[in-house]
């Protein structure tokens, strides 16, 4: 009897093992000691190898496979190798709900999470058979161009909500954040591609505004928030070729919604639809430019392109590693193959930008680095936009606000010295700078109620190296990019 209890010390309770053996100094005691010591060690052993093992399958690189034609995207993509699609371990305590920017370590070139920043992997969502068994009956009549539930200018929400709020909020948006109305048939099936990094608040602000704008006109969207999780200087058009990719891997969509995280749009009359005709520019006004078109090429914030367009121009470039020129280059890659720019009207494409002071840039205008900011500005945009401004002078705020709200550091957004070369070889690596030409690996892929979030990993000198030398950069820089020849539709 003795040593039954004995044995209910040793296997429930290890503070009391040492006790309780001193007590029971039998031979029989001493072989349930050793049994248990083994367990406990085979156990450690079993543990270390799976986590060894899991890490080794998510290290397998793989290359995007060349798309040749239209009817072949298909085909092409599927050729594209699985990437490990492991879901993020779900915590046995659920999180708060609240905003999470969970710290991260870099391990073997990619950033690694414990959970994903902004996210919450308490098991109440991860798997809510409510939502999946809920499915949307579509009545077959095709949805009307203009929605009647339109609101029009809007004030959007600038709280930033939290993961248990917005799930809450849209129940009929289903897991992997897809959404299809019920009442009506739409025209496409849309993938809003959202390229991150650092970003909870912004897209957590981003979040309710959007979806609520997709389900009033009538969107069968899906969201897919791809993440950066390389510690290199943030790349936009990596993300976006990656989540083009991706998304193909989840349904054929129609028509991709390329969205900066900070752009808030403020009126749903600016319809969420691709044009066959040619890319689609949805942002040409943003409040922090008092609703005016910055310069005739701009291309950046929103863009729309269908899915052969996108194949078409071979997706974005991949050699933009910093902020400036990738949205440039994006344009000119349409105007190259010949596709006519679209660009919604100054009364319908408005948008808000998300303050980014909580990053760090809100510099007093007197201040010791304000020189060196100006610097920056006009060096970027100022002598070729006459924006050469001293900081004493009256145009000195609206430059302090573009300051503000510019890409920040903390997130890798580097201003790059050498894009205007970069950009001057655009048309020359167009058709070997690209889709055809990506190497990444997903470090993650996480479906919930709100969004597909895909972690996106990639090798920058690799990245370089697909590129012929003499088409990396130019030896002048080119400062055409401020021209664009658009059409405005409504």
């Amino acid at each position: 009897m003795y040593l039954v209890v004995c044995w209910g010390r040793v296997t429930g309770n290890m503070i009391s093992t040492r006790h309780c053996f001193s007590r029971c100094n039998t031979r029989s005691v001493r072989v349930i000691k050793a049994t248990a010591m083994l367990f406990v060690a085979a156990m450690l052993f079993l543990a270390l190898h799976m986590n060894f093992s899991h890490e080794a399958s998510q290290q397998n690189l793989h290359r995007a496979a060349p798309i040749s034609s239209p009817t072949t995207i298909s085909q092409s993509t599927v050729q594209i190798r699985n990437a490990t699609r492991d879901f993020l371990p779900t915590s046995s305590t659920p999180m708060k709900d609240e905003l999470i920017e969970t710290e991260s370590e870099f391990v073997d070139g990619f950033q690694r999470h414990e959970v994903i920043a902004c996210s919450d992997t308490s098991e109440e969502f991860r798997t809510d058979s409510k939502r999946i068994a809920l499915v949307n009956s579509q009545s077959g009549v095709p949805c009307p161009i203009r929605p009647p539930a339109l609101a029009g200018r809007f004030v959007p929400s600038k709280k930033s909500s939290t993961y248990h709020e917005l799930a809450a909020m849209f129940p009929d948006v289903q897991d992997g954040g897809h959404y299809t109305p019920r009442m009506c048939t739409p025209a496409e099936k849309t993938a809003i591609i959202i390229p991150y990094r650092n970003r909870c608040r912004h897209l957590y602000t981003l979040l309710p505004n959007l979806i609520s704008m997709l389900m009033r006109q009538n969107v069968d969207f899906t969201i897919f928030v791809i993440e950066q999780t390389t510690p290199e200087t943030f790349n936009k058009g990596i993300l976006f070729n990656a989540g083009y990719l991706e998304a193909l891997k989840v349904d054929n969509y129609d028509c991709f919604i390329l969205h900066d995280v900070d752009m808030i749009p403020i009126d749903d009359r600016n319809m969420y639809r691709c044009n066959k005709t040619g890319p689609v520019h949805f942002s040409p006004g943003v409040n922090k430019f008092k609703y005016k078109l910055f310069y005739s090429g701009l291309f950046g914030g929103v863009v729309g392109f269908t899915r052969e367009q996108f194949r078409l121009i071979n997706g974005a470039s991949n050699l933009y590693f910093g902020w400036g020129g990738e949205d440039d280059d994006l344009r000119n890659r349409a105007v190259h193959m010949k596709l006519p720019l679209l660009r919604k009207t100054l009364v319908h494409g408005l948008y808000d930008m998300v303050s980014h002071v909580e990053a760090g840039w809100n510099v007093n205008p007197h201040s010791k680095g304000a020189h060196s900011l100006y610097d920056m500005l006009n060096k970027a945009l100022g002598v070729h936009a006459g924006w050469n401004v001293h900081p004493n002078s009256k145009g000195a705020h609206s430059l302090y606000d573009m300051v503000n709200h510019a890409p920040a550091e903390g997130a890798g957004w580097n201003v790059n010295p050498d894009r205007f070369k970069i950009y001057s070889t655009s048309r020359q690596r167009q058709h070997v700078d690209g889709i055809n030409s990506l190497v990444y690996n997903v470090t993650w892929y996480r479906t919930s109620p709100l969004y597909t979030w895909v972690g996106v990993g990639y090798n920058k000198t690799v990245i370089t190296n697909s590129i012929p030398e003499d088409l990396r950069i130019g030896p002048k820089a080119d400062n055409t990019y401020l021209t664009g020849n658009f059409t405005i539709i409504s």
